[in-house]
């Protein structure tokens, strides 16, 4: 009785998959990461992956090294691409160009393998792809897709100006060659000050010198001509700086820096910023110098409409650091911790002729003066609701305020 009941078992299950195979809608959408194995078995010749249904063609995944190509006989799935990590460039513009009009999704090789390109990459021209890495967890060097530029002194790694709606994901950016000083990803414009690009997102990744490579001068990610872009949740170690805004006034509109850390910066991660910008819950560790600094910008980009909401600002090991210094109209601090390393020489907020501010409810430590005017007078603000301990900061307020702001509403602990 058991094996007649096994053998029914078998006989139903196979008749709902042949079922299944054949009735499901054509175009369920099916992800697949194939293991790395060998080449010959990297075919398709009795139809495993075309029997659960189809991948559209705007989908094509990038496999570990022993699967360079893998076609399923002229159906849906279109090709199938190996990082071999010895120079991957041909093999990933490649990838990007076959991506079409409507756009689609580059699926990189899990766990820290290796797609080396030693020239630039273009996405000009390519909307609405998703590059997703192996881990979509906080890229690391163990778990990340690793995609190293090797590259020389280019202006750009991946050019992504004038594009639309590109999204990275669980990516390790990294560079290995020491003369390399230009930027990573370019979220820029060809025609500065005609076209701009849109949506652009980056998220769960990490940016890094790889071996050899020098931090001094790299721009990680430029934001100067995008409107409505976001980086989320993505570590930023040894930039030159992390996060450029706007090289013209209102070209860099609706930013959204959430929930990144950044460390050992050479200048401070964020330089300069746009309109209608927010910075929320980010960590910022010391820079290369040791010195406490978020965020700056010059008073010929003013910011037009900033938030600055729950930051952590400090680790500072050396004085004479700003935590932000920021010129611009519309400025909102709110919440969060800004510390440097002692009561000498450190600012926690510098503020540049604003006017329309507000600072409130933000705690500072360890600093010289909590709120300090740089230049201009300031005018139109509170800075009312933040605790300092009296013991390590000189000062809550200095400098000479516009008569309609209020400092008085602060308090010592």
């Amino acid at each position: 009785m058991g094996n007649r009941l096994n053998k029914s078992s078998l006989r139903i299950s196979a008749v709902l998959f042949i079922l299944c195979a054949l009735f499901l809608p054509p175009r369920i959408r099916f992800d697949w990461y194939i293991p790395a194995r060998a080449a010959t078995s990297c075919d398709d010749p009795s139809g495993f992956l075309k029997s659960f249904g189809t991948i559209p063609l705007g989908d094509l995944l990038i496999l570990g090294p022993d699967c360079q190509h893998v076609q399923d006989g002229g159906n849906s799935i279109s090709n199938f691409v190996a990082c071999l990590g010895i120079d991957d460039t041909t093999t990933l513009q490649s990838a990007i160009n076959a991506m079409p009009a409507a756009g689609g999704v580059i699926n990189l090789p899990i766990g820290g393998n290796s797609c080396i390109f030693s020239s630039p990459l273009s996405f000009i021209g390519k909307n609405n792809i998703k590059i997703v890495g192996g881990n979509t967890g906080i890229a690391t060097t163990s778990t990340a897709t690793l995609l190293i530029y090797s590259g020389g002194a280019a202006t750009r790694a991946i050019d992504l100006r004038d594009t639309a709606g590109d999204f990275w994901q669980g990516i390790f950016f990294g560079w290995n060659n020491a003369s390399f000083a230009g930027i990573y990803l370019d979220y820029g414009s060809q025609t500065p000050g005609t076209n701009v690009s849109f949506y652009g997102h980056v998220s769960q990744s990490a940016f890094s010198p790889f071996g050899s490579g020098s931090p001094t001068a790299v721009t990680c990610t430029n934001f100067s001509e995008a409107i409505e872009w976001t980086v989320e949740q993505t570590g930023f170690n040894s930039c030159g700086i992390a996060i450029h805004g706007q090289n013209i006034l209102g070209q860099s509109t609706v930013a959204h820096i959430i929930h990144n850390q950044f460390f050992q910066s050479f200048n401070p991660p964020i330089n300069q910023c746009g309109e209608a910008w927010e910075i929320t819950n980010n960590t910022f560790e010391e820079l290369q110098n040791g010195r406490i600094g978020a965020f700056t910008n010059s008073s010929t980009l003013p910011c037009k409409g900033i938030k600055f909401d729950t930051n952590w600002i400090g680790d500072a090991t050396a004085d004479g650091g700003t935590g932000i210094d920021v010129f611009g109209d519309g400025v909102f601090i709110v919440g969060g911790w800004i510390s440097g390393h002692s009561s000498t020489s450190n600012v926690g907020i510098g503020l540049e002729g604003n006017i329309g501010f507000i600072v409130e409810g933000v705690e500072f430590d360890n600093l010289s003066t909590a709120v300090e005017v740089f230049s201009g007078t300031p005018n139109g603000g509170v800075v009312a609701g933040n605790a300092f301990q009296a013991a390590t900061v000189g000062a809550m307020t200095s400098g000479t305020f516009g008569s309609a702001t209020s400092t008085t509403a602060n308090a010592s602990f």
